[in-house]
């Protein structure tokens, strides 16, 4: 049917006089059932081009492009219903009431969802947990190689009281400290190689570039091992965007709950670079406890020189050398990197515009390219007192 020409009201006039039937326009309040939605394909009901209300005593309300009874038919078979009642609405309608039912704003994939996307936010906290576990154990064997440092120095004390002071009554100093020191030891070193173990099980560092709510974040491969894909730039979505304060309180919240899951992407990020800064760390600290035992072997070399007790200086100097390299290891695999990127990640978020700007865009900066003409806030004189916020 030729609609050209024609406004809305005109057209979806037309439309009701060619069907014999009324005609609706998209309104936010139309909804269907839940328990009727989990029984159909949204996605095929657009390429269909009809969207079911409700089915009272074997009846079935139905919104369509272009009814006939080809589709009528079709939708008794479908929904099991005895009649068809239509009701007709142009196609750019009938998408919208089909997306707000699917809690999408327009051109948004389903993923856009804000229970889809609650879903990758839960994702995204599960991932953060594990890196949380992680620092906890990693804090866990930096406690263990202070337990280590504390352990050899005990040992190096009682015996330096042997080499300088003898044997005879100080053994009743010299063997509690050689035997504590000893206990601290392996048991320092107890705590410190399980956590070795984690390095090669952390995920890898890795963000999909937020674009501003105009794509969607998704969750892939949940069962096994989860991992997120960004789908490209909706089309149109900046331009909606930018209209913040003409969308309606239902559109608002779909984008920031969008907003909401790019943040916890970010955080998801950060959270990553500090594990890794972590694991850095305790290669450090493993690198001080090389380095004191290899100064405190250098020490005994030099001012006891060569003696039965130089196999003992000597290991000092070796384990505190593997220790060291150990340590350097940690940290340059990986932590130091970790850091350098962490450092680009918060600088460039810094740079880029806050979701605030939507909000309150006389108190900060516009984007580049945004309308510096002033937008009126979202909020009146006659609401109540308090924070003004948007739920969701």
């Amino acid at each position: 049917m030729e609609l050209q020409g024609l406004n809305k009201y005109e057209a979806l006039t037309a439309l009701s006089e060619c069907y014999g039937c009324p005609w609706i326009e998209y309104d936010e309040q139309i909804t269907a059932p839940l328990l009727l939605l989990l029984r159909l394909d949204l996605e095929e009901l657009k390429k269909e081009g009809w969207f079911p209300r409700r089915i009272e005593n074997g009846r079935a309300d139905v919104i369509a492009s272009a009814p006939s009874p080809e589709l009528a038919q079709r939708i008794k078979n479908l929904l099991g219903c005895e009649a068809v009642d239509f009701q007709v609405t142009l196609p750019d309608d009938l998408y919208r009431i089909i997306e707000n039912n699917q809690d999408i704003n327009p051109g948004f994939p389903p993923s856009a969802g804000r229970t889809p996307l609650a879903k990758v936010r839960t994702y995204l906290a599960e991932r953060r947990s594990l890196f949380a576990r992680y620092r906890t154990l990693l804090a866990k064997a930096r406690t263990g190689l202070a337990f280590v440092r504390t352990g050899f120095a005990f040992i190096t004390i009682s015996l330096l009281f042997v080499r300088i002071l003898g044997t005879g009554y100080l053994l009743l100093l010299e063997v509690p400290l050689l035997v504590a020191g000893t206990v601290m030891l392996c048991d320092g070193l107890r705590w410190y190689f399980p956590v070795r173990k984690i390095y090669a099980g952390l995920p890898v560092c890795a963000t999909t570039e937020p674009t501003g709510g105009t794509s969607v974040l998704e969750v892939y491969n949940e069962n096994e091992a989860p991992f997120f894909k960004r789908t490209g730039v909706v089309l149109g979505a900046a331009e909606l965007r930018a209209g913040w304060s003409s969308l309606s309180p239902v559109m608002r919240r779909r984008y920031l709950a969008s907003d909401r899951t790019d943040f916890a992407e970010e955080r998801t990020l950060l959270a990553c670079f500090r594990t890794k800064m972590a694991m850095a760390r305790t290669g450090l600290a493993f690198t001080r406890s090389g380095l004191a035992f290899l100064s405190l072997g250098f020490g005994l070399v030099r001012h006891f020189h060569a003696s039965r007790w130089l196999p003992f200086d000597l290991g000092l100097i070796v384990i505190g050398g593997l220790m060291a390299i150990e340590g350097f290891f940690w940290y340059f695999h990986g932590g130091r990197q970790a850091g350098v990127e962490g450092l680009i990640s918060v600088k460039k978020k810094f740079s880029m515009s806050s979701i605030w700007d939507s909000f309150f865009p006389h108190q900060h900066p516009l984007p580049t390219g945004t309308d510096e003409q002033a937008r009126p806030l979202p909020v009146k004189s006659s609401y109540a007192p308090g924070v003004w916020a948007t739920t969701g």
